[in-house]
């Protein structure tokens, strides 16, 4: 420290700046999903899980979850489930919400139009089915509307189901395609969707082009559904992240997500 002062980088080298990690999980020169455009949601367990609200108290290892907060928007699209009995817990080790398969699910009011549009879930499923149905279990769904229900309608979608040893997609009441995922471990689901139709992965493994009529849905639920409708089933296993993107993504962009995700 010549005459004082902190010796500073050469001209034209910049050091970047940390972000602290109890702030965000992460340091700021990681790549983040926020880099890419077209992001709505993004509901991450490294941070925003609160177990009540008003004033905001941030859930500990065991507790339930009140808010799963939107950290792309904080306070905008936040999920939410008022009723204890439906509400996840939290795995503060893994950073990840635990649903049970049974009752638990958790709702973003957003509203997702058209057919254009990436969701991205990094997920543990169980291989202890939920109940409800069988070997069926939400992990995504889009609803066409709050007050029926109706996940026959044509503009109705669930995204990213389970069956049995395959997650799946359905729409209008139809299976549309599936493939085999590994259980009880995290693995990544992405459903991408164009005007001209939508691909399902599974980690790395795509499925083939299905077509999709346009949404026309007000919120998305995880984990199951807060009402009725059909198929009324709850997912049983972990969740890490979910990421909505509203348009979608090109496949340099979907082999970037493969790659953050698997890190998480």
């Amino acid at each position: 420290m010549p005459n004082g002062f902190a010796s500073l980088p050469a001209p034209g080298i910049i050091t970047p700046a940390i972000a602290p990690a109890a702030a965000y999980g992460y340091a700021s020169q990681e790549w983040s999903p926020a880099f890419q455009p077209g992001l709505e949601l993004w509901l991450d367990g490294r941070t925003g899980v609160l177990n009540a609200v008003s004033p905001d108290v941030p859930a500990t290892n065991g507790q339930t979850v009140r808010r799963w907060v939107n950290r792309d928007n904080p306070g905008t699209y936040d999920a939410d489930q008022t009723t204890g009995a439906y509400q996840p817990l939290y795995d503060a080790p893994a950073k990840s919400l635990v649903f049970d398969g049974v009752n638990d699910r958790i709702r973003s009011v957003i509203n997702i139009t058209g057919n254009d549009f990436c969701f991205v879930a990094r997920v543990n499923i169980s291989s202890v089915l939920g109940v409800n149905d069988g070997s069926i279990g939400r992990i995504i769904s889009v609803q066409a509307n709050a007050s029926t229900q109706d996940f026959n309608n044509p503009i109705s979608i669930a995204l990213l189901l389970l069956f049995g040893g395959n997650v799946g997609t359905f729409q209008n009441g139809g299976l549309k395609t599936s493939l085999a995922y590994p259980a009880d471990t995290y693995c990544t689901l992405i459903c991408n969707s164009s005007p001209a139709g939508y691909q399902l992965y599974v980690n790395n493994t795509v499925s083939s082009v299905s077509a999709i009529s346009a949404l026309a849905s007000n919120y998305i639920d995880i984990g199951g559904s807060l009402a009725g409708g059909l198929p009324y089933a709850n997912f049983h296993g972990d969740y890490k992240e979910i990421l909505y993107y509203s348009s979608a993504r090109t496949p340099a962009q979907i082999a970037q997500l493969q790659a953050w995700a698997a890190t998480l």
